[in-house]
């Protein structure tokens, strides 16, 4: 994968476990090993140290959570996948806003060893019936306000696929038959005990295309895939590496502009 900046006196290059950087600054080649780790160990591994501070927040309604929160809860959605009979490579689709919730459905989902696949909230039905069949879907998280959408669609595709409900603006279930997503990650669990053998290269999101030559198709992306993502995006013109996660989920990258 080659990396093109608009600034020609930087570039960047990511193939096989390294990437390579040229600094304008310090004008030497550095190397960046690529470490043999999971997403999910990638984010927690230094969770002590970050533990109280706040990791996600609502711009709109203040609502945040720390990292030991973050942890906590999604330590019980993988829990839940895994009491619900969910078995690794088995997908789930996340069908969420930008909001605080959504890291916590996901990395529950990576610690699984489940599968996402990202809807975009603002998805037609027949956009969203054709990525569960293609993804053979087993389960789906959505917000209150689009329970009934992706009820009305499940129902349209003749599928059977629960739906786990998420509450933002303080109403009732929308339905006695959906799953609220808090009972679910309130739940008190400890560490998540993982009975499944794992590998970097085990894909762990299924996002589609924008489809602009036919239909979306899926992208299979892994461990390996998002670990390499994020060291490549943690170096910066000054060639100072990110040695540890610090679990932001942006990640600055100064007046660097990738285009993949």
């Amino acid at each position: 994968m080659l990396a093109t900046v608009r600034n020609p006196k930087m570039w960047k290059t990511l193939t096989g476990r390294r990437i390579f950087v040229f600094s304008r600054k310090l004008h030497s080649l550095k190397t960046i090993e690529i470490p043999n780790l999971y997403l999910d160990e990638m984010i927690w591994r230094n969770l002590d140290k970050w533990s109280n501070k706040t990791a996600t927040v609502c711009a709109e309604t203040n609502r945040s959570y720390t990292y030991q929160e973050l942890y906590n809860k999604s330590n019980s959605i993988a829990s839940f996948l895994h009491k619900f009979g969910m078995v690794k490579d088995d997908t789930v689709a996340i069908m969420l806003p930008n909001i605080p919730e959504y890291p916590i459905v996901f990395l529950g989902a990576v610690q699984a060893g489940v599968q996402v696949t990202p809807l975009n909230p603002s998805f037609t039905p027949g956009e969203i019936s054709r990525q569960l069949l293609q993804t053979n879907c087993k389960l789906v998280f959505c917000t209150n306000e689009k329970y009934t959408t992706v009820l009305k669609t499940l129902h349209s595709a003749k599928l059977y696929v629960p739906i786990v409900t998420i509450n933002t603006q303080n109403r009732t279930l929308p339905s006695s038959d959906s799953i609220d997503f808090d009972d679910i990650a309130q739940t008190s669990t400890s560490n998540f005990q993982q009975d499944f053998q794992r590998d970097v290269n085990d894909t762990i999101a299924i996002p589609f295309s924008s489809g602009t030559g036919g239909h979306p198709k899926g992208v299979e992306l892994t461990h390996r895939n998002f670990v390499s993502n994020l060291h490549q995006m943690c170096v910066h013109e000054f060639d100072l590496l990110l040695s540890e996660a610090d679990g932001r989920y942006t990640f600055a990258m100064h007046d660097h502009h990738l285009i993949y």
